[in-house]
């Protein structure tokens, strides 16, 4: 049967349709051609072997098998295990094509092995393990000892392929009877071309880093001009070796329109075939074959031809594998003659096969007096017999060998040498040599020998100062340690020293964390110590010490040992834990007196709240009923300015609680300090009315920004303002804010009734005021000015008062205007987003939750409300909510607690939650990952701006990254999601169409020079898939495609990018254009929104 012209056949290795044929048949006395009677060369590799297409079997002198080759087991349908050590006769040779028993004693085969003669019969009938049989040839040559090798082949399958299967024992013969590629590739070509009757064969080698075939043999029959056939390279894809390169298949049909069509036409070519060059999985060529007409092409050709493909593919990685490893052996050679040590390379048995220049140069000798073992001549006699029974051990077990000894040199004197050799084994995992280094440390040696008289010297001393010493080995774990430290911790020393736990167990259980951390740090970092503990003595008593000391290194960053001294302190620590205890005393006392204070606040505050929010919203109401509603107003007004007076006065009390628990935090943030002076001057307009005084305020334009902690700045100005409007009737306050140099002075100053100096000497006592008649006359509870110092000082900055009694008073508040920590600022990254979803409110307060509800429901914001925390954690998971209103002070789980809580569920980590408290502990929010903070009575309007801040956005979709290598897309994947994406991951084309059927990507990201990845044959999918045709694709590549293919490329995706090191600004941009396409949103909005209203603390 003819093959129509362009039609490809493939090979039938990967189970994919066959071309269809009818088969020939020979006659049964057809002779097998002459290589078949020749037995393989016992050089041949298993592989070989198996790529013959006749069948081979060995038997022992019994006639058992003891090896089959691939084609014997498949002429025959048996597995190998059902083979190996059954009797051939027995097993297929049994009986007669009429059913008749073919006993052994008439067999020729069993006769002929145990005379160990050859024998060649034909018209044979072989069994095969379904029942059916074959008429087969098959011949039979001793091997010596006993035993022989037989060859058998279908005469059925024989006539056109005959030449073929003698092709396949002449490739073995000629692959195995040389080294020289160059040198077998024409004859490799003729003998194919020979086989196959064509008239031209191309060798083509695929180079993996050209990613092209290169034409590397030609052969052609005589008077035939073919080489404008191999010419070019080809690419993926292009002409029939391309095809057959892509595809991966043996491919026949006439020549193809790839610039060489017109060629192989003149030449009268008009059929050729495509073999691809595998070994493995790994495609290393393909060999194009050119006939003059087409051929029947059937299943024993195709069989041929990818027997053939392995066969070379085989021998081309042997050989490539081979020179890389000469190549590799050069480079190590010169490396080994350049290294600064004496370098040598041994047997797998120990033997010396090669020394370094610089080894005959140290030792002056020969190699024909050291190599081999001779070397051993130049030990020192006094470490000889260690040295080579350490030597004679590694090489014994396969382990690296170190060893340290003397060395003789060519001027007969020793210097110390380490020596190291490591086994070198070859791809198998075989010991393929031994290489060493032999690296001179006599200075060294000399240095540690100075060092250990040194150490005599120094324990010497402090053993006449009465200072314990002791060292502490960290390679063998042990402590030695001299008799003052042994008495202190109740052990006794021995020659080798005390293991270093018993030490540790010596000392009390309640400071031992803490001295193995100390240790553990100067072991980390190379530093020293200094510690004070307890240590528990055989004797139950506990005593003090302190240890002093630093820990040594070697070279190469491993420890050796520490150094350190110790002595007795028990007498002073018990001086010290009387103190300790009567300070304690009264530290609890005053502990107590803060708790008290604080929980009252609290109590206090919580309903102040609540009076305040209602008070609030009730005038909001009032207001829009009119006139009849002023007097309620009014009244609504007076109840509002007297809870936040009394919230005022708590609010002081527990600042200074705080204060003097150390417990107040400072909370930086960027703003304008000219807008917080109007604000504050604004607040105290009434304040100053009310005493009929006039209040001026004058803000230099060029104050700038401050980056200080807002809301302590403005308490500041508020006290020192309300303090002058208290102490002045019918006068002047000014309010005075100018910059000088880097910080910024505010200056209050008043014509008031003034003070003596003995009374601005009481002025920021806590609880107190200039006397008693100032409180009776004029109110208040001292607290302010107490408080306005102690802030200043939070922030860096001091308060000073000039003043002079009747005359005024000048308040010189001074601040930098930069208090940050020389650190740089962290910024939040911005919350990941989604939409209409509800804000979850977590308050135990009914009154809060309601207030909240009601506020935000103004605005028209869905909301939800939990009275505890476990059930806001709950909701949280099932609602997914776009923000949470999170209260601190609450019982049993409070809002620490939940917000953890909520942070450590991959389900609620993205959702932003606001914390709602009574006291400002932003930086203890902000560390557990809060989004922002908020202090109670609540200011509607921040919280307004708090949660248009952090409430979720839509992000733009799922992309789908197709990559093999995880580091890639790893970077892709960050790279994704800062932009809003979903991320899908897939390593190749496969697993990338396994995602695409569960959920269909918004955006692929396919990198398309990666074999295993298949960029083209996924896009190709795409295409054919109605449903994905419209998702946008950016093509990644590494700048090897082909100018061909990356023309190609560009009418089929949305994008083709080139890595490199501008290619990720221009991947965020074109990410940024599909995501505003996708969201509506700008393209510079695609990022997500920026942070603004109030920075986050670092």
């Amino acid at each position: 049967m003819r093959v129509p012209q362009g039609s490809p056949f493939r090979s039938p290795r990967n189970g994919r349709p066959r071309a269809a044929f009818d088969e020939g048949r020979h006659d049964e006395g057809r002779p097998l051609p002459d290589t078949l009677s020749t037995p393989a060369p016992p050089d041949l590799d298993r592989a070989s072997l198996d790529a013959l297409g006749l069948g081979l079997y060995r038997i022992d002198g019994e006639g058992r098998c003891t090896f089959i080759n691939r084609a014997g087991l498949d002429l025959l349908g048996y597995r190998e295990d059902e083979v190996l050590g059954r009797n051939m006769h027995d097993l297929i040779h049994h009986s007669h094509p009429d059913g008749c028993p073919y006993p052994r004693s008439a067999c020729p085969l069993v006769a002929a092995n145990r005379a160990g003669r050859p024998v060649r019969l034909s018209n044979e009938t072989l069994w095969r393990r379904d029942g059916g049989f074959f008429m087969a040839e098959y011949s039979a040559w001793p091997l010596p000892g006993e035993g022989s090798v037989v060859t058998f082949a279908d005469l059925a399958r024989q006539g056109g392929a005959q030449d073929r299967l003698a092709l396949q024992v002449t490739v073995s013969r000629m692959l195995a009877g040389t080294a020289d590629l160059e040198e077998v590739l024409p004859r490799l070509l003729a003998a194919v071309g020979g086989a196959f009757d064509a008239r031209a064969a191309v060798f083509w080698s695929l180079s993996h880093r050209e990613r092209r075939l290169n034409p590397e043999a030609l052969w052609a029959a005589p008077g035939l001009d073919a080489a404008p056939l191999a010419a070019q390279p080809l690419g993926r894809g292009a002409g029939l070796p391309g095809r057959a390169w892509e595809e991966d298949e043996i491919l026949c049909a006439a020549p193809e329109e790839d610039g060489r069509r017109a060629a192989a036409e003149a030449a009268g070519l008009r059929f050729a075939l495509a073999i691809p060059l595998r070994s493995g999985r790994r495609l290393l060529g393909v060999i194009e074959v050119f006939l003059p007409e087409p051929i029947p092409v059937d299943d024993d050709l195709l069989d041929s031809a990818a027997a053939l493909g392995q066969q070379v593919g085989q021998y081309l990685r042997r050989r490539r594998a081979e020179e890389a490893l000469r190549s590799r052996e050069e480079e190590f050679r010169a490396l080994a003659e350049n290294l600064p040590q004496l370098t040598w390379m041994a047997d797998p048995d120990g033997a010396i096969t090669w020394f370094n220049r610089r080894w005959y140069d140290y030792t002056g000798t020969t190699p024909e007096l050291v190599q081999g073992w001779g070397w051993r001549d130049l030990l020192h006699a006094d470490h000889r017999a260690r040295v080579e029974e350490s030597h004679r051990q590694a090489i014994a077990t396969g382990e690296v060998w170190e060893d340290t000894f003397p060395l003789r040199g060519a001027d007969g004197r020793f210097r110390w040498f380490l020596s190291r050799a490591v086994p070198i084994p070859d791809d198998e995992g075989r010991l393929l040599r031994w290489f060493g280094t032999s690296t001179d440390i006599t200075e060294q040696r000399r240095a540690e020998f100075r060092a250990l008289a040194a150490e005599r010297r120094l324990r010497f001393a402090l053993q006449v100062a009465r200072i314990g010493s002791w060292s502490w080995d960290f390679e063998t774990e042990t402590m030695e340690a001299d008799e003052g430290v042994q008495a202190i911790f109740g052990l006794a020393g021995g020659e080798d020293g005390v293991p270093a736990r018993d030490f540790f167990d010596r000392i009390h259980p309640d400071d031992r964390a803490r001295v193995e951390a100390a240790f553990a740090a100067a072991r980390a970092s190379q530093g020293e110590f200094d510690l004070e503990f307890r240590v528990v003595t055989g004797a139950d008593e506990v005593r003090w010490a302190v240890a002093r000391g630093g820990v040594e290194r070697r070279p190469f960053g491993r420890s050796l040992y520490a150094l350190g001294i110790t002595w007795d302190l028990t007498e002073r620590k018990r001086h010290e834990e009387d103190l300790a205890r009567a300070k304690e005393a009264a530290e609890d006392a005053n502990r107590a007196k803060s708790q008290f204070i604080a929980n009252m606040s609290h109590e206090l505050r919580t309903p102040l709240s609540a009076i305040i929010g209602y008070a609030e919203l009730l005038d909001e109401e009032a207001g829009d009923l009119g006139a009849e509603a002023e007097p309620i107003r009014e009244d609504l007004a007076r109840i509002e300015s007297s809870a936040r007076h009394l919230l005022t006065l708590i609010n002081g009390v527990l600042d200074l609680s705080k204060i003097e628990a150390g417990k107040m935090e400072v909370d930086i943030e960027t703003f304008d300090p000219a807008a917080v002076a109007r604000e504050v001057g604004d607040t105290v307009e009434s304040l100053m009315a009310r005493k009929a005084n006039r209040f001026t305020a004058r803000v230099a334009p060029d104050l700038g920004l401050m980056h200080s902690d807002p809301v302590k700045l403005r308490q500041c100005l508020f006290n020192l303002l309300s303090n002058a409007a208290k102490f002045t009737e019918g006068g002047e306050v000014t309010l005075d804010a100018r910059r000088e140099g880097d910080r910024i002075v505010f200056r209050v100053a008043d014509t008031g009734i003034g003070m003596t100096p003995e009374q601005q000497a009481r002025l920021f006592q806590r609880f107190a005021q200039a006397d008693v008649s100032t409180t009776r006359r004029f109110g208040g509870t001292g607290l302010g000015l107490a408080l306005t110092r102690a802030f200043a000082g939070m922030l860096g900055g001091t308060v000073a008062v000039e003043s002079a009694e009747g005359q005024g008073t000048t308040f010189s508040l001074t601040l930098p205007a930069d208090a940050r920590a020389p650190e740089a600022e962290a910024v939040p990254a911005p919350a990941t987003r989604t939409e209409d979803a509800p804000i979850l409110v977590i308050d135990d307060d009914p009154h809060m939750r309601d207030l909240l509800g009601r506020f935000l429901g103004r605005d028209g914001l869905p909301v939800a409300v939990a009275a505890d925390g476990e059930a806001g954690l709950s909701l949280a998971r099932d609602l997914r909510p776009s923000a949470i209103l999170l209260d601190v002070m609450m019982p049993r789980m409070d809002g620490w607690a939940v917000l953890a809580a909520l942070k450590a569920d991959p389900v609620t980590a993205e959702i932003p939650v606001i914390m709602i408290s009574m006291f400002r502990e932003t930086g203890l929010a902000y560390s557990l990952g809060a989004a922002d903070y908020l202090t109670k009575p609540i200011d509607w309007t921040r919280l307004k701006a708090a949660l248009d801040r952090h409430r979720r956005q839509p992000g733009p979709g799922l992309a789908l990254i197709v990559e093999g290598e995880p580091a890639t897309r790893e970077e892709l994947r960050d790279l994704l999601a800062a932009q809003g994406w979903k991320v899908a991951e897939a390593a190749d084309a496969n697993s990338a169409r396994a995602h695409m059927a569960e959920s269909a990507p918004d955006l692929l990201l396919v990198n398309m020079e990666m074999p295993e990845v298949g960029g083209f044959a996924l896009l190709r999918a795409l295409r054919r898939d109605e449903a994905l045709r419209g998702v946008p694709v950016i093509a990644l590549t590494e700048g090897g495609l082909p100018p061909e293919e990356r023309a190609r490329l560009r009418d089929q995706v949305r994008q083709v990018i080139q890595t490199g090191e501008d290619s990720v600004d221009e991947l965020c941009d074109e990410l940024r254009r599909i995501a505003a396409e996708r969201t509506g949103r700008l393209p510079e909005q695609a990022m997500g929104d920026e942070t603004n209203g109030e920075a986050a603390p670092g």
